[in-house]
């Protein structure tokens, strides 16, 4: 009976840290979101094509490198509402990154656009990959992303809040949807 017992919890254990493989929305239609979902906007800087980002939280899941090519790209999924955090980058086949909770955190709000800032990706690699070093961080670019979402996705933004969630906090993106509506109803 133990050995069952242990078998099922092994099991249980590993299908809730499983993530589920997304990929970015590519056209701009605005389509009506499930009752706790939003969309997350990631900016994706990288130096070199990555293999994965893993995201765990109310949903996991894992960004793969259909997504995440060399350069800078932005990445627009919807999401179940909630709080996650960025949990590994897979640079390659051998190489990848751990990420602790706490700075690499977020939420995505219910029927919101959550821009959480771009993560920004530089590696260098020696002695044949042998040895492996990056540096990652994650930096707020706002009106990079309000100029991305304008041009690309108007409709969704349109119909949609823009809000940044990612580490500290910056008014911009409310205070710049704030100014448009207001010049709006003056016209």
């Amino acid at each position: 009976m133990k050995f069952q017992s242990l078998c099922l919890l092994l099991l249980l254990a590993f299908l809730t840290s499983c993530t589920v493989k997304v990929s970015s929305i590519k056209q701009d239609v605005d389509v009506e979101l499930e009752h706790d979902a939003g969309y997350l906007l990631l900016g994706v800087d990288s130096n070199s094509d990555l293999d994965s980002i893993k995201i765990y939280g109310a949903d996991n899941i894992r960004l793969t490198r259909e997504d995440l090519r060399s350069g800078t790209q932005y990445i627009l999924i919807d999401l179940e509402a909630g709080d996650y955090h960025i949990g590994n980058i897979k640079l390659n086949y051998f190489w990848y990154i751990d990420l602790e909770e706490g700075y690499w955190d977020f939420t995505v709000r219910r029927g919101e656009i959550s821009y959480i800032g771009h993560l920004e990706v530089k590696s260098r690699s020696s002695l044949w990959m042998l040895q492996s070093q990056s540096d990652v961080e994650l930096v707020n670019r706002s009106t990079e992303a309000l100029l991305f979402m304008e041009s690309q996705f108007p409709t969704i933004l349109e119909n949609r809040t823009l809000n940044y969630t990612g580490p500290s906090s910056d008014p911009f993106l409310r205070l710049m949807q704030e100014d448009q509506q207001v010049e709006v109803s003056h016209e």
